[in-house]
């Protein structure tokens, strides 16, 4: 891209630019890398991995790729700015996604919690499985809430996000071998954190939710606590929750 090569574009990279990586998954495609052509508007192509037939280990392990900007200052002490203004990711397909989801579901029980917010249990989407990194991110799609013998007062639950728990927690994995997911019952307070989702419950009543409209999301390295207390005396929770894999 020097103006003239087939581009007939001359390439100013302090200028904003279109830049577009393709790459063809199963583990040995061609990957092509482009730059949006002030000439023609187009596409124009600018470098080619020609993996096929060259390798013997796939290009990638995990094809499900983050989109990251990074600006490292490593010569000097000098302030640096980075600096864009979109990015996308996508998969080339007839949009069925079905095949890329797996489904798991924990549930678990506490007694006698009082007015101190408790986590019932915990999620934790894992930085790693399978001894790679994981980029795959989890989303809720269904929660139901029980409160049995126990005191006589309303309660609160909540979905909170990254909150520290008390206690000394212990995550087993839910599944080692088919999900991303490992979960604490072992955890006591929940402090800090963001407040995802909030539902009001009385005394020996139950509530069911379905949650896919809320997409409600977790990513790698990040908890969900199922975290319930009541306005007073005490109450025995029992919550269940299920959520969709997005591999």
């Amino acid at each position: 891209m020097t103006g003239s090569g087939p581009s007939k574009m001359t390439l100013n990279p302090t200028l904003g630019n279109v830049y577009e990586i393709r790459f063809q998954w199963l583990g040995f495609g061609v990957i092509t890398f482009w730059v949006y052509n002030s000439v023609s508007g187009a596409a124009s192509l600018v470098h080619t991995i020609q993996y096929p037939n060259t390798a013997t280990v796939p290009s990638t392990y995990n094809p499900t790729l983050p989109l990251i900007a990074q600006v490292k200052n490593t010569a000097n002490t000098s302030n640096l700015t980075l600096q864009t203004s979109s990015a996308m990711g996508f998969v080339e397909g007839n949009g069925n996604t079905n095949a890329m989801v797996t489904r798991n579901s924990f549930s678990n029980a506490k007694t006698g919690i009082s007015t101190t917010p408790t986590s019932i249990f915990t999620l934790l989407n894992k930085n790693t499985f399978q001894g790679k990194t994981n980029r795959i991110r989890i989303q809720f799609d269904y929660v139901s809430l029980q409160t049995d013998s126990g005191g006589n007062a309303p309660a609160t639950c909540r979905l909170v996000k990254n909150g520290t728990l008390g206690g000394a927690p212990v995550f087993n994995d839910i599944s080692t071998n088919t999900s991303v997911m490992a979960v604490d019952t072992s955890g006591t307070t929940v402090t800090g954190g963001s407040n995802v989702l909030t539902f009001g419950i009385n005394t020996r009543d139950s509530v069911r939710e379905i949650l896919t409209d809320l997409d409600i999301q977790l990513e790698p390295g990040s908890t969900f606590s199922l975290v319930c207390f009541s306005s007073s005396g005490s109450q025995n929770f029992n919550i269940a929750a299920s959520w969709k894999e997005l591999w």
